[in-house]
C-alpha cells in the first residue's frame, strides 16, 4: 500500500534510456498473486514516447486506485498482454491520456466508480491514429495472437470524455483489434455516467461478439 496522504504525493519516472517508459510497474514475473493499493497519489507518465502511468505487467494483479490522479501522454493505465486476470478497482480518481484505460490482456475485471476518464487524441493526423478513451487491444506490434477477451468493465457514476483535437477519431470505447483473433468477446457497462464525445464517435465495434451497455440498454454496431 502506498498512501500519499491528504498532500497527494506526486510521483513520476525520469526519462529512461529505452523508448518506452512507465512510472509504476505492477506484477510478478512468476505471475504469483499480488495485491496493491495506491491512494492519494498524483502519478505522471515519464516524458518519453509510448509512456504509461500505471503499467500492470504480469498476471493475477489486484489493484485498488483511490482518490488519485494518473496522467500520461499515451496510456494512463495499461494492462499488458501478459497481465491476464487483472482485478482493477478505481474509486474517486482521474485518469487522462491518449487512453485512460488500455487493455490487452484476457479475463480482467475492472470497476470504476465516481471517477473521470479522459482520452485526448492529439497524435499525428491522418486517421492511422484513431483511438479511444477505453481501448480493448491486441498485440499487433509483435504480430502475436495475444488479444483481449472475456474481460468485463463496469463504470458507474463517472464522466468519460473523448476529445478530438485534429482529424483523428477519438471514441469513448474502441475494440481495436482484428476480430478474427477472437471468437470470444468482452463486455463494458455504463451506469449513470456522462459520456462526452464528438462527431458521433461513441463506440467503435469490430466483428467479435463484444457488448456495450448504457444504463442496461445494449448498443448495437
Amino acid at each position: 500500500t502506498i498512501d500519499g496522504t491528504a498532500n497527494k504525493y506526486s510521483i513520476t519516472a525520469s526519462k529512461e534510456d529505452k523508448t518506452e517508459g512507465r512510472t509504476i510497474n505492477i506484477g510478478r514475473a512468476d505471475n504469483a498473486a499480488i495485491e496493491v493499493t495506491l491512494k492519494n497519489l498524483k502519478v505522471a507518465g515519464p516524458a518519453v514516447s509510448g509512456n504509461r502511468g500505471l503499467n500492470i505487467w504480469y498476471a493475477n494483479v489486484s489493484l485498488d486506485l483511490i482518490d488519485s490522479e494518473v496522467t500520461c501522454a499515451y496510456y494512463a493505465i495499461n494492462i499488458t498482454s501478459l497481465a491476464n486476470k487483472t482485478k482493477l478497482n478505481v474509486f474517486n480518481s482521474k485518469l487522462s491520456g491518449w487512453a485512460a484505460l488500455n487493455i490487452w490482456a484476457a479475463c480482467n475485471e475492472i470497476n470504476v466508480v465516481n471517477s473521470e476518464l479522459i482520452g485526448t487524441n492529439d497524435k499525428s493526423e491522418g486517421g492511422s491514429n484513431d483511438f479511444a478513451t477505453i481501448c480493448f487491444e491486441a498485440d499487433t506490434t509483435d504480430k502475436t495472437a495475444d488479444h483481449v477477451f472475456s474481460s468485463t468493465v463496469v463504470i458507474r457514476s463517472s464522466v468519460v470524455k473523448a476529445i478530438e483535437t485534429n482529424r483523428n477519431q477519438q471514441c469513448i470505447v474502441s475494440f481495436n483489434y482484428n476480430a478474427t483473433q477472437s471468437s470470444v468477446g468482452n463486455k463494458i457497462e455504463f451506469f449513470d455516467c456522462t459520456l462526452d464525445y464528438s462527431n458521433g464517435h461513441d463506440f467503435e465495434f469490430n466483428d467479435a461478439p463484444n457488448q456495450v451497455f448504457v444504463n442496461g440498454e445494449e448498443k448495437v454496431k
